[in-house]
């Protein structure tokens, strides 16, 4: 459950050789000083820079793996070698409904709708985690060969900046190929006015808050 198969508080250096991780742990519910928490697995962390040189790695995770990661570090630079994470792994997720009641909505006060029967609605609240491929803050991919097959999830999420290939770089650099999401992923009702179903896992192949490069 929740685990690591490297795991580091630096840097990790992958220059060469064959690393082949396959987990099937489910997610652990915790708490750290007392502050409850829900913790994922993931198949290499490294906290400041995971940086693949050379080399094969290869990653399976299973169903159980909810919300699991592939790689995760706040940098993912990735210059050759080769890459493939297959997660199988679903989505965790919580929901919430709220309910509004309209008593008045200027019919006379008698309900808030003509006949005097009143209004309501209700909303839907999920807050959801999703696997995910590659996670980082920043993830510069200028070399190698990538294969990222992720059944609920996201291929590659990043919250700053994505940057893919290089300047005066050459087509056989680079091999990079995601498969994100399935015809059958799970939907809920948002609810409310405007109701409407959405994904719970909202699936993506390159998923990034700032900008692509």
């Amino acid at each position: 459950m929740a685990a690591k198969a490297l795991n580091c508080d630096s840097v990790i250096n992958v220059a060469g050789g064959t690393l082949h991780v396959d987990m099937n742990g489910a997610d652990y519910k915790g708490e750290i000083n007392g502050v409850k928490d829900t913790f994922y697995v993931c198949a290499i962390k490294a906290s400041r820079m995971l940086n693949l040189i050379d080399g094969v790695v290869d990653v399976a995770l299973g169903e159980n793996c909810k919300a699991s990661k592939g790689v995760k570090s706040d940098y993912v630079a990735m210059t050759g070698g080769s890459l493939k994470i297959v997660n199988e792994g679903g989505f965790y997720y919580t929901t919430s409904t709220s309910s509004n009641s309209n008593s008045n909505n200027g019919w006379g006060g008698m309900g808030g709708r003509p006949g005097g029967f009143g209004g309501s609605s209700s909303t839907t609240t999920v807050d959801a985690t999703e696997p995910k491929g590659i996670s980082g803050d920043k993830v510069n991919v200028t070399g190698g060969t990538i294969e990222l097959v992720i059944a609920h999830g996201k291929g590659i999420s990043c919250s700053d900046e994505v940057t893919i290939g290089k300047k005066d770089g050459a087509w056989e650099d680079l091999f990079l190929s995601i498969n994100a999401g399935t015809s059958n992923d799970q939907t809920y009702s948002k609810g409310g006015e405007n109701s409407r179903n959405k994904y719970y896992c909202s699936p993506k192949a390159i998923n990034c808050s700032k900008s692509v490069v």
